[in-house]
C-alpha cells in the first residue's frame, strides 16, 4: 500500500497465451508499434547519431544508455 511508482519500475507478470492466461492485454499492439517504429527508423528515414555516452548500467531498470539515444538531422529518405 505504500508503494509509489517512479515511471520505469519493473513489475514482472506471468507469461502464457494472451487470449487466456497472459496478463498483458496490450502486448500485441505494443509489438506492432515497435515493429513500425523500427521499420521507419531503418527504411524510411535518414539521420545522424551525435556523440553520446552509450554506456549501460545493468544495475538499473530499465537498462538503457546513459545519454538516452539522440538522433539529429532527421529527414525522409527519397523514394
Amino acid at each position: 500500500m505504500s508503494w509509489k511508482t517512479h515511471g520505469f519500475d519493473f513489475i514482472p507478470h506471468g507469461g502464457g497465451d494472451p487470449a487466456t492466461t497472459h496478463r498483458c492485454p496490450g502486448e500485441a499492439v505494443t509489438v506492432a508499434l515497435i515493429m513500425e517504429a523500427v521499420r521507419l527508423l531503418t527504411r524510411s528515414m535518414a539521420y545522424q547519431v551525435p556523440d553520446q555516452d552509450m554506456t549501460v548500467s545493468l544495475a538499473r531498470m530499465p537498462a538503457r544508455p546513459k545519454s538516452g539515444f539522440r538522433i539529429d538531422n532527421v529527414r525522409r529518405k527519397p523514394g
